[in-house]
């Protein structure tokens, strides 16, 4: 039998080569100069016309989590984590196509703040959800904890009832049932997600085993806890784009005109989605 050889090298942090230096400099000056955006408070406009404080603060919410989710691929895709980065610029992709949708919408009727609504109406959705699901272990049902949390998701279950007459979220943020792929395809940003949706996935749902696993030419087979150094370039791009692209949104979204065009690396083309039957199995480079 071919042995395994277990691989815990993680050098590639001190051994960039000069193509991903120049990328991981990209990601830093982005992230510098979204940093320097938010350094004091922000100001947004009030009265007709503009969006209330409470979608004010939802933009500005998203913004808060995209910088976090962009600086945590950034370090990782530093430290040559590849698919860790990955799965978290698939949260980027996410977070940029819903500021897009808050502001935009695509055919959806009722503006922003109807938008606003449904994204806070599907997080209700989801508690109560949780909340429900963990009553149905009898360990918890009938633990002390049980009381409290009859109650906590009675009130959540009411509270999602109350909107609910209003938006239709059950199945998604965007009341889509084909969700952020439909989302994607109203915005006309289904390039997006045809190009970047399989591969950052692949980490996210342990389908890229194969980077795992490599054949040494006299017959062992090297396992790598250290699988980073195939797609970081790649990833970093989708991560540059989604960030930029959020925070561009964002500050339109509160009366600014920002442009992060120079970090954002163009993929595929403007394009609808295919027919169901059409539609891609693979990323567009």
């Amino acid at each position: 039998r071919s042995p395994v050889v277990l691989d815990f090298e993680e050098s590639f942090a001190e051994q960039h080569p000069p193509d991903l230096t120049s990328d991981l400099a990209r990601a830093s000056a982005l992230r510098v100069s979204v940093e320097r955006m938010i350094a004091a408070p922000i100001h947004f406009p009030a009265g007709a016309g503009a969006i209330s404080a409470h979608a004010a603060v939802t933009f500005l919410s998203l913004l808060a989590k995209g910088y976090k989710t962009f600086r945590s691929a950034e370090l990782l895709a530093t430290a040559g984590w590849e698919s860790e980065a990955a799965t978290l610029t698939r949260t980027l992709l996410e977070a940029a196509l819903q500021s897009r949708f808050l502001l935009a919408g695509g055919p959806e009727p009722g503006g922003v703040e109807r938008r606003v609504d449904m994204v806070w109406a599907h997080r209700l959705h989801n508690m109560s959800g949780a909340a429900e699901k963990m009553l149905g272990a009898p360990e918890i049902r009938e633990s002390e904890a049980g009381d409290a949390l009859r109650a906590l998701a009675g009130g959540l279950k009411a509270q999602r009832q109350a909107i609910a007459s209003k938006v239709d979220v059950e199945n998604h943020w965007s009341g889509k049932r084909d969700k952020l792929r439909g989302v994607a395809n109203d915005l006309g940003l289904y390039h997006w997600y045809a190009s970047a949706y399989p591969h950052l996935s692949e980490a996210a749902h342990a389908l890229d085993v194969a980077r795992h696993i490599e054949a040494a030419p006299d017959g062992h087979h090297l396992i790598s806890f250290d699988p980073s150094r195939r797609s970081t370039r790649l990833t970093l791009a989708y991560a540059c784009l989604f960030f930029a692209d959020l925070t561009e949104t964002t500050f339109r979204a509160l009366g600014t005109t920002v442009t992060l065009s120079e970090f954002k690396v163009r993929i595929g083309a403007e394009t609808s989605a295919p027919e169901p039957s059409k539609a891609p199995r693979s990323a567009e480079s």
